[in-house]
């Protein structure tokens, strides 16, 4: 899905998708990821449509609300922080939390609890950033 050239070799990419707080075994925590609104081509699988915002530093983020004008409710570049909102664990591990959830890393200057709200609520968005 490349959207123009923004020179050089480096093509810039528009995801159009929705937040996810996506977790599994082995993540230690909730990952931030924009989830891809496309269908999966034959040699792909749903990872292939998970875009990870720890890993696009820097990208532009546009989160919508859900009615039907799609109004943005946040826009900026990712930039995540890893200091605020450590938590420890009775075994001694210490780690950022959001309502009482580890996670890997939060935006810097917006609240940690406005942040997780948007991924557990799967607003819609777009992502874009030159790769």
């Amino acid at each position: 899905m490349s959207d123009g050239d923004s020179g050089g070799n480096n093509k810039k990419k528009i995801i159009k998708g929705h937040l996810h707080a996506w977790f599994e075994t082995g993540t230690e925590g909730i990952v931030w990821v924009v989830n891809e609104d496309r269908p999966l081509t034959e040699n792909e699988s749903p990872y292939d449509l998970m875009h990870i915002l720890e890993q696009k530093q820097g990208a532009l983020l546009t989160v919508f609300n859900c009615s039907s004008e799609r109004l943005p409710v946040w826009k900026g570049k990712v930039d995540f922080e890893y200091r605020t909102n450590i938590h420890e664990a009775p075994t001694g591990y210490k780690q950022q939390a959001v309502f009482n959830r580890w996670v890997h890393g939060l935006q810097k200057g917006l609240p940690a609890e406005a942040w997780a709200v948007m991924f557990f609520a799967e607003l819609p968005a777009t992502l874009e950033y030159n790769s």
